[in-house]
Order: C-alpha cells, then sequence, then structure tokens
C-alpha cells in the first residue's frame, strides 16, 4: 500500500495477481528475462553493499541485463569482496 503505481488502477491489477497466485517468487522474473542480480552467501545471507549494487546498476544501463551472466562478472561486481564467500545468484 505504500508503493504509488502509475496509472494507479494497476495496483488493483497487480494486487488481484498476486492474491491469485499464493506460491509466486521473484525467480518468475528470470524467466521473462530479468535476473535478480544478488550475492549470497553460504548461509543464504544476502551481500547488502551500496558499492557492489551501484557497479551492478552501472552495468545494466551500459550493457543490459546480461552482464551478469559475463565472463568475470562475479569477480566485477563483489570488487574488494572474497568472490570465494559470495555466491552470485543465478535466478
Amino acid at each position: 500500500d505504500d508503493t504509488r503505481f502509475v496509472p494507479a488502477a494497476g495496483q488493483n491489477r497487480i494486487r488481484a495477481m498476486i492474491e491469485e497466485r499464493p506460491d509466486w517468487v521473484l525467480s518468475r522474473q528470470r524467466a521473462w528475462g530479468v535476473p535478480i542480480a544478488v550475492f549470497a552467501d553460504a548461509d543464504g545471507n544476502v551481500l547488502r553493499d551500496e558499492a557492489v549494487n551501484q557497479r551492478i546498476i552501472d552495468a545494466f544501463e551500459k550493457e543490459g541485463a546480461d552482464a551478469w551472466f559475463a565472463a568475470g562478472a562475479k569477480e566485477r561486481f563483489l570488487g574488494n569482496h572474497d568472490a570465494s564467500k559470495w555466491q552470485q545468484v543465478m535466478d
């Protein structure tokens, strides 16, 4: 209810769609071509780092979402984080 929809009628449409699909998950976005660009550790904790997020955003703006799947993307986006401790989510 805190999200502003443009047009406003979209809120009712989305709400009805989600209410009818109790098993809706974010990974459905990948089937539509949008990767969920996050890193997680072995315990499933998501990396929360604004610098990492900004590198991902910049790459997506310049190269498109497929930048997430490019060779070396994990190391590129993680920057100074130890790549061996973080899993690149591929949903």
